[in-house]
């Protein structure tokens, strides 16, 4: 219960108050070491142990904890303060496809970008920042009305421990790639007139709630089936555990667990793939 406790009642406590987002497990297993080693060294006889004990929980609180604060984040996704996204909109003299091109051959290192856009934007292009930074960029190049015209959408956050956080950092980070966006396409050989513009980016803001849904947001649009799989594959354990128990290790015990595993991954993965879209849909 050390691991498994923190992060039941941080998921519990999340769900009932959630204008707080997330209450990180980290200080629930520090106020529960806290509780148990004064327990202990209250009620302990033996030095030795009550000296493990400490030793022991102490050095748990770290590893642990920051492991808990990651999962639980993975679970219920990190809170989007609107007010925190800091957007910017180029007018582009060009078509959507050499925009694209542009933005994917020339600036796509100095911007961190993916190789490439995310799939399912249609009629948009979507481009986004790799997953490991500390800021996160996402640029929708989105076809106008207008002949010979594209809108170059750019919606910019800062990744909390729990949620976005606003900074001055941010806004620098967002007028420095601003600029460079439109000093590309200005820029010898591309030489496309591009200017700032005013507008909704009420599409890409959709999108970007859509790719930080947690796997709790996410399960909602399970179907029956689908949940059923996914029960099955968290109790899979059991009767794995009761077949090595009773036969121990063998090729075939080995065979279950790795296939187990294989068939977990790529079945948990396809189903959330396929069901992105419709947890933020229901709520």
């Amino acid at each position: 219960m050390v691991p498994a406790g923190p992060l039941i009642l941080s998921f519990a406590f999340s769900l009932k108050h959630p204008e707080k987002r997330i209450i990180p497990p980290m200080f629930i297993q520090m106020i529960g070491i806290a509780i148990f080693i004064t327990d202990v060294v209250l009620h302990s006889r033996d030095f030795n142990l009550t000296f493990a004990a400490i030793y022991l929980s102490l050095l748990s609180i770290m590893p642990l904890g920051t492991f808990l604060d990651q999962f639980i984040v993975f679970l219920l996704e990190r809170f989007v303060k609107p007010e925190d996204l800091k957007t910017s909109r180029l007018k582009v003299y060009s078509d959507q496809k050499t925009v694209s091109s542009i933005i994917e051959n020339q600036a796509r290192n100095t911007l961190h970008l993916n190789e490439k856009p995310l799939e399912h934007s249609e009629p948009s292009i979507i481009f986004k920042t790799m997953k490991d930074e500390r800021f996160t960029t996402y640029i929708e190049i989105e076809p106008t009305n207008e002949d010979g015209t594209t809108l170059v959408n750019m919606v910019f956050l800062e990744k909390g421990d729990y949620a976005t956080v606003d900074s001055n950092d941010l806004k620098e980070y967002q007028r420095e790639k601003a600029v460079y966006l439109q000093r590309v396409m200005l820029d010898e050989p591309n030489d496309i007139f591009a200017e700032t513009a005013s507008g909704t980016h009420a599409e890409l803001l959709s999108r970007i709630n859509d790719d930080l849904l947690g796997v709790y947001q996410r399960s909602k649009g399970l179907s029956k089936a689908e949940k059923i799989r996914l029960v099955a594959y968290l109790l899979s354990p059991i009767p794995l555990g009761i077949y090595i128990s009773i036969v121990g290790y063998d090729a075939t015990t080995y065979g279950a667990i790795i296939g187990t595993l294989i068939s977990a991954v790529t079945d948990t993965s396809r189903i959330f793939i396929k069901n992105r879209r419709t947890a933020r849909d229901d709520e």
